[in-house]
């Protein structure tokens, strides 16, 4: 004879349901971590569609080079398989994959987004339209937004990687109030009141970013012109050549391009160009942002040394680096 009145065991099995019922739906489900190179995406397309018009308009968006830098890089490098080879385990964990579907289904093109699909870290782009002409035409029109996805994937992938160097961020943030995230690895090559020189000396490449601050009158406007010649005052100033009397510098017969981005919410100018040593046979890409707050500009200025070898994903990763920079309120 059980003890517990009836209602009193209706209410411990009740519990004991509710509780498993918790346990499961609060249980995330695992995922194993995205695999594939920095800047690498997975096309995936069957041979009909990827041996017509939409292969071709793809293969050259995929071909775009990065701007700016010494030697013709794409963007990403592309990788090409078909519905029976995203099945293989390696190849279904990729971190960047591009779907191309044809389907009936579709009333129109378009694109979006899923995050972690098969594998944590994970963007999967899905291109559909019911018919490849009007997808190919979609993507060609829409080939920045595909790049944006895909970039800020990659940026906020390598920094959830990264060990942080404190003693650096530190450096930054008690200086000019920035606070960023830094790998460890770059250290502090030069420490001045007004000028900030962090530096990552690899095997056989170095990436380097210098942040720096000055007064601005109210009514100046961060142009090309004004941008180049503060740069130059500092890189004259703070980083010497390997020669006597050398010093890092700007090339200027190719006019660095400029645009706006935002970053976490602050304006930033961009400025893309090609710095090399005066007095010496030294140079490379740069990239650099500026923003104004008050009456000071504050620029953080990422370079690359790296002649032999490839440059993007190098100057890339600085990138990612300021694209986690923000303003201590």
């Amino acid at each position: 004879m059980n003890s517990y009145p009836t209602y009193l065991r209706h209410t411990a099995l009740l519990a004991v349901a509710m509780l498993a019922l918790t346990a499961c739906s609060n249980k995330k489900k695992y995922l194993p971590a995205a695999t594939g190179k920095p800047y690498e995406v997975i096309v995936v397309a069957d041979d009909a569609v990827w041996n017509g018009p939409l292969g071709d308009t793809v293969r050259s968006i995929m071909d775009r080079t990065m701007p700016m830098i010494n030697r013709d890089e794409p963007l990403f490098d592309m990788v090409r398989t078909d519905s029976a080879g995203i099945r293989l385990d390696l190849v279904r964990k990729h971190h960047n994959q591009l779907y191309l579907r044809i389907e009936d289904k579709f009333t129109a093109p378009g694109i979006h987004a899923v995050y972690d699909r098969n594998a944590s870290g994970q963007i999967v782009v899905l291109a559909t339209a019911n018919n490849a002409d009007s997808l190919a035409v979609y993507l060609s029109q829409h080939a920045e937004e595909l790049f944006q996805a895909l970039g800020d994937h990659e940026r906020k992938l390598y920094i959830s990687k990264v060990k942080p160097a404190q003693a650096v961020i530190g450096s930054v943030k008690s200086r000019f109030g920035i606070g960023m995230t830094i790998p460890w690895g770059y250290t502090l090559k030069k420490d001045e009141p007004d000028f900030l020189w962090v530096n990552n000396e690899l095997p056989l490449a170095t990436q380097g970013m210098f942040v720096y601050s000055y007064d601005i009158p109210g009514t100046e406007q961060l142009t090309v012109r004004s941008l180049i010649d503060a740069r130059n005052h500092y890189l004259q100033k703070y980083v010497p050549g390997p020669s006597d009397d050398s010093y890092m510098t700007t090339v200027e017969e190719i006019v660095p391009a400029t645009r706006l981005v935002d970053i976490n919410g602050e304006t930033w100018v961009e400025m893309r160009g090609y710095w090399d040593v005066k007095g010496d046979f030294m140079g490379g890409p740069f990239v650099s942002y500026s923003t104004i707050r008050g009456n000071k500009a504050y620029t953080i200025d990422c370079f690359v040394f790296s002649p032999h070898y490839p440059q993007r994903t190098l100057l890339r990763q600085l990138e990612s680096m300021v694209y986690t920079a923000q303003f201590a309120e």
